[in-house]
């Protein structure tokens, strides 16, 4: 599953304190929220969902045989009809799904980038929550008072 980012101001700081004191652990940080294993999550969710698909549609095959010997026309069309009802619904699920997970990835990577231009810059914790801030204040403001 793949999580957006939202700290609290208190977590950005201790997020700033970490990649100062700690970089191997900002590392493991940011690699779960958006790089390796995040990629390896989505990659697994996405794979799980079309196992999903596949399954569904075995079984679809198997009743159809068992259709087709009993001579049962009606319930072979019956499995079919249902059998697309099912693909065009889980088809759709998945693109949302796919779709609303990159773009959950990429909206973590810029606010990754975002942070770490800031903290490049600090200095102290002081610095980097004065540039924080105002870091949200512009992009609060309408581009004419800017």
């Amino acid at each position: 599953m793949v999580f957006k980012v939202s700290f609290s101001p208190k977590e950005t700081e201790q997020l700033f304190l970490t990649y100062l004191r700690n970089p191997r652990n900002y590392a493991e940080i940011k690699k779960r929220l958006f790089g390796e294993i995040a990629m390896i999550e989505f990659r697994k969710n996405l794979r799980g969902r079309l196992y999903f698909m596949a399954t569904l549609t075995g079984i679809a095959v198997v009743s159809s045989f068992f259709s087709i010997f009993a001579e049962h026309w009606g319930s072979f069309g019956a499995i079919w009809i249902i059998w697309a009802g099912f693909m065009i619904g889980l088809g759709v699920a998945l693109y949302m799904a796919y779709k609303d997970d990159f773009l959950v990835l990429k909206s973590n990577e810029a606010w990754f980038q975002g942070f770490e231009t800031i903290a490049h810059r600090s200095k102290t914790l002081e610095d980097f929550i004065i540039d924080w801030n105002l870091r949200k204040d512009i992009a609060e403001k309408p581009k004419e008072e800017i």
